[in-house]
């Protein structure tokens, strides 16, 4: 879906959006917050991490745009902001895979993605956001 669009149906002013390319252990994040109303970037930048940092590089960036923006949060949202729904890196890899196979909304990736799914409640079976 076309962010402006997305932004425009959840009623916001802005969305962040992003891409993510991996290259062995590396991870390459471009992230940008995008004004709805005329599609120009707030803010933005890119994160090369190693795979391993994902969970903390997740919390960092979300940080990163909540201060460029001169949000002040409670101590309720930065918790929100903070919570990982697991420490498992690997089970969190096989949920991002599920994500990435839910949303080509065909029947073969949808299979994939439940695999996926299965196999990060398998490897950390308190995994909520997993089973969801």
């Amino acid at each position: 879906m076309d962010p402006r669009e997305a932004g425009r149906k959840l009623k916001v002013d802005a969305v962040v959006t992003g891409r993510v390319f991996q290259q062995g252990d590396t991870l390459i994040i471009r992230a940008e917050l995008m004004n709805v109303e005329d599609g120009t970037q707030l803010c933005g930048g890119e994160y090369d991490r190693k795979f391993s940092d994902i969970i903390s590089t997740q919390r960092e960036i979300a940080q990163e745009i909540s201060k460029k923006l001169s949000l002040k949060l409670t101590g309720e949202d930065q918790k929100r902001l903070a919570k990982t729904y697991t420490t498992n890196k690997e089970a969190y890899r096989l949920y991002l895979l599920g994500d990435y196979y839910r949303f080509k909304e065909n029947q073969e990736s949808f299979k994939k993605s439940v695999d996926y799914y299965l196999q990060a409640i398998r490897i950390d079976p308190n995994y909520a956001l997993a089973y969801a």
